[in-house]
């Protein structure tokens, strides 16, 4: 609590200066909030590996609220306060330790992380849950193709009997919005890492997951297909793939 206070007294009249690192969903999420809500007066230092991100969210927020540095080292030295929020802990160690080469430049600053930690039980089996319905989605819709029913058949069965998540996984299959995207909604490599935690909690307890290791499957095939613009919705076109269909469908093109 002192040294957040001790952050929070530096940067004079104006109040602390911010950086923050790591522009995922979630990251550009909270920077806009703060840079619409925060009570600061100096812009925010935003820093992301791909530096076009970083350039996309400063113009799309208020004017002299924020400014793109393009090296962590940068961000720490004109920042009071750094914020972190990337993918995996990899990436939060390397973060970290290029913040610390210069140990005078990271001096009396406060670092606040804003992974989620070790996950609970709760969101590791949660998401166990978003896969399988994927998964689930994906194999329903090859067969209603394959099988003449149709996918548009399938998908008002779906709306009546399984509104919500479902239906709206389901539009993202059938008009191809899970391999179009400019960026995915859910990254495939964030996927596996929730798969990873599910699998590792469920060997701990001598548990068995066998829709876990088929869904984990199909997202290495999204990876490989599509790498870094790999979707969990992608599991879609894993499915196809293995169907003797093409990855992507006709629905975004």
């Amino acid at each position: 609590m002192e040294s957040v206070k001790q952050a929070v007294g530096l940067g004079g009249a104006g109040g602390p200066r911010l950086a923050w690192i790591g522009l995922g969903n979630m990251g550009r999420g909270m920077v806009k909030n703060l840079a619409e809500k925060g009570q600061f007066t100096s812009p925010m230092s935003i820093y992301n590996r791909t530096t076009s991100r970083a350039e996309k969210l400063a113009s799309s927020l208020p004017a002299g609220k924020a400014q793109v540095v393009t090296s962590i080292p940068e961000a720490v030295e004109q920042a009071d306060i750094i914020f972190t929020c990337v993918g995996d802990d990899a990436a939060i160690e390397e973060t970290i330790s290029t913040a610390l080469q210069n140990p005078a430049a990271a001096k009396d600053k406060l670092f606040v992380d804003c992974s989620t930690g070790a996950a609970t039980r709760l969101k590791i089996i949660g998401n166990t849950f978003i896969l399988a319905m994927v998964e689930t989605l994906s194999e329903g819709h090859v067969l209603a193709e394959k099988s003449g029913l149709g996918t548009d058949n399938l998908h008002t069965f779906i709306e009546t009997m399984f509104p919500g998540p479902y239906t709206a996984y389901s539009n993202r299959l059938r008009t191809g919005d899970y391999y179009n995207r400019e960026e995915p909604l859910f990254n495939a490599k964030l996927a596996r890492k929730d798969a990873g935690h599910a699998r590792n909690l469920a060997e701990s307890c001598g548990a068995k997951m066998k829709g876990l290791e088929v869904a984990d499957q199909h997202l290495k095939e999204v990876i490989a297909h599509a790498g870094d613009k790999g979707d969990i919705a992608g599991i879609y076109g894993a499915v196809r793939k293995e169907s003797g269909m093409e990855f992507e469908n006709q629905g975004g093109r």
